[in-house]
C-alpha cells in the first residue's frame, strides 16, 4: 500500500480501492481537474510481471476505445515514476453494480434488463474494434466482465470498466482466477481451454444479470477448484426466484446454457431480446423449445390376484358376529391405557434426562469438554428415540442447542475480528471448531455455519507445527471455501491476507485481499498495518539478496537495490506509527539493518570500476620556512631563539619522520609568533 500524498505531479485525494493495483482519486493541478490514478508497484516477481503487461495492453486499448466511443473511460497519461507503473483516468461520479447489490441485495428486474442491455451495446463496440498488436490485428475483448466492473454513474449512463487485467488473460491463454479473473463469471469453455473470446463475455454478462436479478451468483462451490469443475459440468443453476418474469429467466437461460451453439452468438442479439422484453413482447429465447430433463419411468408391478381364503365353519362365524363388539372394546382400552401409561413414563424419563440441555447453553465459557459431554447426551437420546422419526421429543432440543454452539463460535470469530491481538493461539479456535461441527451434524444446509467451519479449520492448519507448504495449502483451501460459503464477510480475507504474508511472502496478493476486507466493512487496526509492513520487509529482504547474486548485471542489481529501497521506505511507515506494538521494534531495529546493507550496496555499485591506484610518493624534506640556508632566522627583527628550528637545527630529520597528518596538525596549532624558549631541542641548538 503507498503512504503517498504527492505521485509525481498528482496530488492524492483519498483511496478508491485496492486490489491487484492501487486506486486512487487524485488532482491533476496542471489540467485542474480530478482524474482515476491506477499504480502498479515494480516488483520482480512473476505475478506482478503479468499485471504490469496487462495494465500497459489496457492503457493502450482503452485509449484507442474512447477515441472511437466516448461511453469507454478515456486514459489520460499512462508511464513509470519513482518505480511504479501508472495509469491516469477520466474520474466518473457513481457506484459499481457490486456496490449496489451488497446494498440493496437484489435489483428489479426492468432495471437490470436495461442495465444489461447498455453492456450489450458497448460490449458490441468492443468486439468489432481491433488493435494492432505484435505486427497482427488482433479483436478486443473485455475478459472480465463481472458486477465489480460495471458502473452506474449519477446520471443514470453505464460504463465499462478495468480495461486492464482482462487484456493479459487475453494473451496468457491459460489464465483463471488463481491468477487474473473470477472463476464465478468464466464461461466452461474458457476454464477448458483458457482462451478468452467473445462468447466468454457473453456468458459473463449473463451470469452478471443472473446475480442482478437472483442476488447471488449462478454458480457457487466450497472452493475454487469445485466451483470450477461445477461451471466446467454444463450443469442448469439454481432456479431463478419466482417474481422473476418468464421471458427475463428465458433471455438469461439462453445466455446461460452450457453448450456454446445454443447461447446467443452476438451481443446485439441479447440486446435485441432484452429490448423485446422490456417492450413486454415474447422473446426469442422464449419462442424456443427446450428438452425436458430426462427421467426414468417407473414401472408399476402388475397386481397380485388376492388369494380367496376358505370359507370358516358357519358356526364360529355366527360366535364371532355376536361377541366382536365386547371384544373390540375392552381390547381398544388396555391398549389405549397401555399407550398413555408408557408414554406418560417415558415423558417422563426424557424430560429428567434432558435438563442439562434444555434451553440456551452459553458454551462461549465452557470447555471442550462439557461441550462434548453435553453432544454426548443428544445423541444418546436421539438415538433412543430414532423410532419416533420427526415425532421424537429429541428434535425439540436440535434448535436451541444449535444456535448455542453457533453462538459460542461466533464468539471467537468476533473477537479475532475486534481485537488487535496478532497471535492466533491466545483465541479459542479449537473450541469454536468444536461447536460448528455439531451445529453442522444438527443442520447441515446452513451455507453459513459451513462457511464459518472452514474458515476456523483454516486458522487452526495455521497453528499447527511444522509451518510448511502442505499446512499452508490446506490453510488457503479452508479459507477459500469459507470466502464461497461467505461473499460478504470479511473474515476469510483476513486469514488469507495473513497467509499470504507469513506463508507465501505474496505483499501484493495480502494487501488485495485486506482491501476486499475493508470495502466489506472491516476497519483495520495496528495488527493489519504489522502484517503489511512485515510483507514490505520479507519482499525487500528478498529484493537484497537478488541484487547481492554473484554474475547479476550492475543495471539489474541497481534495479533491485531501487525497489529494496522503496519497500523498505513503505514498511517504515507502516512501522513506526505503531512502533512499541507486538513484534515491530524488533522488526524496526531488523529494517534498520536491511537498510544499512542496502546504503553499503548502493555506495558499492556507485564506486567506480577500475579506480586510480595512487602512486607512492617519497617523502620529501621540511625546510622551516623561518629558518635561511645559514641557519638563521629569515625575519629581520627575530632572535633565533623565536623559532622552532635555530640555527645548526637539523630540520630534516624530526619533520619528516611524522605522518602527514601529525604535520598538519602541528603546522595548524603553531602560530608563527609563538616562541618555544623552554623547549630542550631550542635550547639545545641555542647553546
Amino acid at each position: 500500500m503507498l503512504q503517498v500524498k504527492q505521485f509525481g505531479r498528482y496530488e492524492i485525494v483519498c483511496k478508491l480501492g485496492r486490489g491487484m493495483t492501487d486506486v486512487y482519486l487524485a488532482l491533476d493541478p496542471a489540467d485542474n481537474r480530478h482524474t482515476v490514478l491506477k499504480i502498479v508497484e515494480q516488483s520482480p516477481d512473476p505475478w506482478t510481471q503479468i499485471v504490469l503487461e496487462a495494465e500497459r495492453r489496457g492503457a493502450l486499448i482503452q485509449k484507442q476505445l474512447h477515441e472511437v466511443d466516448p461511453r469507454f473511460v478515456e486514459v489520460y497519461d499512462s508511464g513509470e515514476i519513482n518505480g511504479c507503473y501508472f495509469v491516469a483516468m477520466q474520474y466518473v461520479e457513481g457506484k459499481t453494480l457490486a456496490e449496489i447489490l451488497q446494498a440493496e441485495r437484489r435489483m428489479d428486474p426492468a432495471k437490470a434488463a436495461r442495465y444489461a442491455m447498455e453492456v450489450c451495446n458497448q460490449l458490441d463496440k468492443l468486439h468489432s474494434f481491433q488493435i494492432e498488436i505484435d505486427g497482427r490485428k488482433r479483436a478486443v475483448v473485455h475478459g472480465d466482465i463481472k458486477p465489480s466492473n460495471i458502473q452506474i454513474c449519477q446520471d443514470g449512463s453505464v460504463r465499462l470498466l478495468d480495461f486492464g487485467i482482462s487484456k493479459a488473460i487475453t494473451f496468457t491463454h491459460h489464465l483463471t482466477y488463481h491468477n487474473l479473473g473470477s472463476p464465478s463469471y468464466c464461461s466452461p469453455e474458457r476454464l477448458h481451454r483458457g482462451q478468452v473470446d467473445p462468447h466468454s463475455d457473453l456468458w459473463a454478462l449473463g451470469a452478471t444479470l443472473y446475480e442482478m436479478v437472483a442476488g447471488f451468483p449462478p454458480y457457487q462451490a466450497q472452493s475454487t477448484q469445485k466451483l470450477e469443475e461445477l461451471i466446467r459440468s454444463k450443469r442448469p443453476p439454481r432456479a431463478l426466484p419466482e417474481d422473476c418474469p418468464g421471458s427475463l429467466k428465458a433471455v438469461i437461460r439462453k445466455t446461460l446454457a452450457g453448450e456454446m451453439e445454443n447461447r446467443y452468438p452476438t451481443a446485439v442479439a441479447i440486446e435485441e431480446d432484452l429490448q423485446l422484453f422490456l417492450a413486454n413482447r415474447p422473446t426469442l429465447a422464449a419462442t424456443e423449445n427446450h428438452r425436458a430433463w430426462e427421467v426414468n419411468p417407473t414401472l408399476e408391478k402388475a397386481r397380485e390376484t388376492a388369494r380367496v381364503l376358505p370359507k370358516a365353519p358357519r358356526n364360529i362365524v355366527a360366535f364371532l358376529e355376536n361377541v366382536w363388539v365386547p371384544i373390540a372394546a375392552v381390547t381398544i382400552g388396555a391398549l389405549l391405557g397401555s399407550l398413555v401409561y408408557i408414554e406418560a413414563a417415558y415423558g417422563y424419563r426424557f424430560w429428567t434426562e434432558s435438563k442439562p440441555i434444555r434451553g440456551y447453553r452459553d458454551y462461549a465459557r465452557r470447555s471442550v469438554t462439557d461441550i462434548n459431554a453435553d453432544w454426548n447426551l443428544y445423541k444418546e437420546l436421539h438415538q433412543r428415540n430414532f423410532p419416533l422419526g420427526r415425532f421424537s421429543p429429541a428434535t425439540w432440543l436440535s434448535q436451541t442447542l444449535r444456535s448455542s454452539y453457533v453462538a459460542a463460535a461466533d464468539d471467537v470469530i468476533d473477537r479475532y475480528r475486534n481485537s488487535s491481538d496478532p497471535s492466533l493461539a491466545d483465541f479459542e479456535w479449537q473450541r469454536a471448531q468444536v461447536c460448528l461441527q455439531h451445529a453442522t451434524e444438527l443442520d447441515g444446509s446452513d451455507p453459513a455455519v459451513r462457511g464459518k467451519l472452514a474458515l476456523v479449520n483454516g486458522y487452526i492448519a495455521l497453528l499447527q507445527a511444522p509451518q510448511d507448504e502442505r499446512t499452508a495449502f490446506r490453510a488457503k483451501e479452508g479459507f477459500d471455501e469459507a470466502r464461497s460459503y461467505l461473499p460478504r464477510s470479511p473474515d476469510p480475507h483476513l486469514g488469507l491476507a495473513r497467509l499470504q504474508v507469513y506463508n507465501f511472502r505474496n505483499v501484493g496478493r495480502a494487501i488485495a485481499e485486506l482491501s476486499e476486507a475493508e470495502r466489506l466493512g472491516f476497519k483495520p487496526g495496528p495488527r493489519e498495518f504489522e502484517e503489511q509492513a512485515d510483507g514490505y520487509l520479507f519482499r525487500a529482504e528478498q529484493e537484497l539478496q537478488q541484487a547481492q547474486k554473484s554474475g547479476v548485471p550492475q543495471p539489474e542489481s541497481a534495479k533491485y537495490l531501487s525497489l529494496a529501497q522503496g519497500d523498505l521506505e513503505r514498511a517504515r511507515n507502516l512501522y513506526e506509527p505503531i512502533a512499541g506494538f507486538s513484534n515491530v521494534s524488533a522488526n524496526l531495529n531488523r529494517l534498520y539493518r536491511d537498510r544499512a546493507k542496502e546504503q553499503l550496496l548502493q555506495a558499492k555499485s556507485q564506486k567506480p570500476a577500475n579506480p586510480r591506484k595512487l602512486m607512492a610518493r617519497r617523502p620529501r624534506s621540511w625546510r622551516c620556512p623561518e629558518v635561511g640556508n645559514n641557519g638563521s632566522s629569515s625575519r629581520s627583527g627575530r632572535s633565533k631563539g623565536l623559532c622552532l628550528r635555530s640555527a645548526g637545527a637539523n630540520c630534516h630529520g624530526w619533520w619528516a619522520h611524522r605522518s602527514w597528518s601529525a604535520r598538519a596538525l602541528f603546522w595548524f596549532f603553531l602560530p608563527r609568533h609563538r616562541t618555544f624558549k623552554n623547549s630542550p631541542r631550542v635550547s639545545s641548538g641555542a647553546s
